[in-house]
């Protein structure tokens, strides 16, 4: 029985890691609560250590774990990026294979480097490919044809 095919936001959100777990989720948030709780508790039953110790620890771990929720892989925004990541990389497969083959005239949008190379891998070569244009804000604003071009993002 042939496996159907992987979306490419499982790879890029997910990573090599967490791809080959089937059925992985994003418990990430509720391993970093555990690992306070019990760093705390760590803490907290010391008899020589303050209260005031235990809080400082809790307190010091905050901007951490603030920045890795804020992060595009991060639990509250893997479901979005994913869905941003499966777009981009469908309207671009579908471009080439309308056009026999494409290419990435511009690009400014760093974030689309990965989601590029996995969408035009199995896309041919040829002398003149479809020009594909590629702005900062890609990912967001999704992609447009355009005289014979694709263009992802917002055009200055």
């Amino acid at each position: 029985m042939a496996t159907p095919p992987m979306p490419i936001s499982r790879v890029l959100i997910d990573g090599a890691n967490r791809v080959e777990a089937p059925g992985a989720t994003h418990g990430y948030a509720w391993s970093a609560l555990g690992a306070l709780l019990a760093a705390t508790l760590l803490i907290r039953s010391s008899r020589r250590a303050p209260a005031w110790i235990a809080a400082f620890a809790a307190l010091a771990g905050l901007p951490g774990v603030s920045a890795w929720a804020a992060r595009a892989d991060g639990p509250s925004h893997a479901g979005s990026s994913a869905a941003r990541v499966d777009r981009l990389a469908s309207d671009i497969e579908t471009f080439a294979r309308e056009h026999g083959c494409a290419n990435v005239a511009r690009s400014s949008c760093v974030a689309c480097d990965p989601v590029v190379r996995f969408a035009l891998a199995k896309s041919p070569r040829c002398a003149t490919p479809a020009p594909i244009v590629l702005e900062e804000d890609a990912l967001e604003a999704g992609c447009a044809e355009r005289s014979s071009a694709l263009v992802c993002g917002t055009v200055p």
